[in-house]
């Protein structure tokens, strides 16, 4: 276990390792995950500019507000936006794009509770996705295709990561004739799939792009709005569950910021072509360089739990499986070929 304390004797480095005007995208800040990890950032960076995106304009100018009383040195802009849509990924990221020259951090933590497979099954965005799967998957994936120039623009880049909140090392049985799991399965079905199918994707974007860093953690039980869109029993459970058991043992907002800053900035998660310059805020003593998901050290994907230790050889064994027999390959000609049909070309 990588101990808070140690974690925030790293983040305390920030100030004094990155330099001023990191350039971030934080999508799914407004609430949850995202939330915290971007006050935590915006705390500790020196003069940041970040992009924080959402659907909710009063919760986007209640956080600007609080990440400008923590760092009034910092820019901050919120874009209002649907993040189960790739036409809207699209749009923000030609924003982004014909703002920025480069890019430092993409740190995308939007999400869906779903219950007996009800939101991955039933309902699907205009776009013809099933909605679940658009949120956690397919548009972050547009994300990181459309945003990959700009982080790799900047050769003297101080910091070059992707960070997804999500699912890491709980990997499990993927779905080959099923991708957007539109039959109705249990949610651990549900969670094994898709943790694969994100691990998968990250480790093939790690070995095309080795100068870029990609971090795919589970944060463990932490207050968030997911349940937003289920009926009031749902809702009134999940406020039980983080007003009670929730606060003995789940992650508090406190540690699940400071974590995700870790993971967003030290060079424990170093890229695979690590030239001491692109890699984050030094290791402190005794901190090694992570292991990836191929079981090779500073390989550039990682997969890490909410001890901040990375997958277990089981993980990892299942993982390269499915690179090894085509599962990988598969899987990405069906998210491309999803991106041109919705979209027409690969990436903007």
């Amino acid at each position: 276990m990588v101990t808070l304390s140690q974690i925030q004797k790293s983040n305390a480095l920030i100030p004094e390792s990155l330099p001023p005007g990191t350039v971030s995208v934080f999508c799914g800040a407004t609430s949850g995950i995202g939330e915290y990890s971007l006050l935590h950032f915006a705390k500790y960076a020196p003069s940041p500019k970040i992009y924080f995106l959402g659907r909710s304009t009063q919760s986007g100018e209640r956080i600007k507000k609080e990440c400008e009383q923590l760092n009034p040195e910092g820019e901050y802009h919120f874009i209002s936006t649907d993040l189960s849509l790739l036409g809207r990924v699209e749009e923000v990221c030609e924003v982004i794009k014909g703002q920025e020259d480069s890019l430092n951090l993409l740190f995308m933590s939007q999400g869906l509770f779903t219950r007996s497979g009800k939101y991955f099954c039933e309902i699907d965005t205009p776009e013809g996705l099933v909605t679940a799967g658009a949120v956690v998957y397919y548009c972050k994936l547009r994300f990181i295709l459309n945003l990959l120039p700009l982080m790799k623009k900047d050769a003297s880049a101080s910091l070059r990561r992707v960070v997804i909140p999500m699912t890491g090392t709980k990997e499990g049985k993927v779905f080959q004739d099923d991708w957007q799991l539109r039959n109705s399965r249990s949610m651990l079905s549900q969670r094994g799939h898709v943790a694969s199918i994100v691990t998968l994707t990250m480790y093939r974007l790690a070995r095309e792009n080795p100068t870029v860093a990609f971090v795919h953690d589970f944060p463990g039980s932490v207050r968030s709005n997911l349940a937003r869109e289920q009926g009031a029993l749902v809702r009134s459970l999940a406020a039980a569950w983080y007003s009670t058991l929730g606060k003995v043992i789940g992650t508090s907002e406190e540690e699940c910021g400071e974590r995700h800053v870790f993971y967003a900035t030290s060079s424990r998660f170093a890229p695979r072509n690590a030239d001491g310059g692109n890699s984050g805020v030094g290791r402190t003593e005794g901190m090694e360089v992570a292991m990836g998901v191929d079981g090779e050290k500073g390989s550039g994907a990682y997969v890490v739990d909410s001890y901040s230790e990375c997958a277990r050889e089981a993980s990892r064994n299942l993982v390269m499986g499915y690179v090894e027999d085509g599962t990988s390959d598969k899987l990405w000609q069906h998210a491309i070929g999803e991106l041109l049909r919705v979209t027409g070309k690969e990436r903007v």
